[in-house]
């Protein structure tokens, strides 16, 4: 099931990127067009939960969701282990 939700979610945002490129007449490997990538990024994310909530494994991903933004974010995050027990992650710094 996990595999289904990142497959689906993945080709969703693929159809819908090279759509949005087309209509608003973007080049491909353009600096608008990288661009457009990353502000794709937050809509992967909404979908990846919505396709998990389908399958029924939308408490795996939000866990992971959580994680992934901390780090891009470069913020702490509490994390649920699978005891119930919340710990904090600290990112090291190399």
């Amino acid at each position: 099931m996990v595999l289904s939700t990142f497959a689906c979610t993945g080709t969703v945002t693929a159809k819908l990127g090279t759509w949005l490129a087309l209509e608003l007449g973007f080049e491909k490997y353009h600096l608008v067009w990288w661009l457009l990538l990353i502000a794709l990024l937050p809509v992967y994310s909404v979908l990846l939960l919505g396709f998990a909530f389908i399958f029924g494994k939308f408490s795996f991903f939000k866990e992971k969701q959580r994680k992934m933004w901390s780090r891009i974010l470069k913020r702490r995050v509490k994390i649920k282990r699978a005891e119930g027990k919340e710990v904090e992650e600290r990112r090291s710094k190399k």
